[in-house]
């Protein structure tokens, strides 16, 4: 499980006083624990553990976006590659359009199309879906 990975890394920096991955550490672990507290949590799953990381390094992301070129947008960029290195990767374009050729047919929108696929079960990057419907025209 993730948090465990996140746990022992923690510790790990901690013995090794490297205070930049102990603080990283600590952000996704509190991050964590914030959804712990949420009405309705009903235990970890290792999809529930990605949902919370991949959110977080998402809104990392967009504060980065909105920062532009500075030192602290340069820690978030590390920060989000030192989580996202945690996390099993997507599978590449070509295999994503093998999945979602089948559900192209059945789509009259672009939302319909990309809500399909991610509920279907597939772990897919969202973007990439997303570009393969607006390429077969999907508005």
């Amino acid at each position: 499980m993730l948090k465990d990975k996140f746990l022992l890394s923690s510790g790990e920096a901690l013995r090794g006083h490297d205070k930049v991955t102990r603080q990283i550490m600590s952000n996704i672990l509190s991050e964590l624990t914030r959804e712990e507290k949420v009405a309705g949590f009903q235990g970890w799953t290792d999809e529930l553990e990605e949902a919370v990381v991949r959110r977080y390094v998402k809104s990392l992301q967009k504060a980065i976006q909105q920062m532009g070129d500075c030192e602290l947008s340069n820690s978030y960029k590390y920060e989000c590659d030192v989580l996202m290195s945690f996390l099993p990767g997507f599978p590449g374009e070509a295999e994503t359009r093998q999945v979602v050729d089948s559900f192209l047919s059945s789509a009259r929108s672009l939302g319909q199309f990309i809500g399909s696929v991610m509920k279907s079960g597939h772990k897919l990057d969202p973007q990439i879906v997303r570009k393969i419907g607006q390429e077969k025209g999907l508005k």
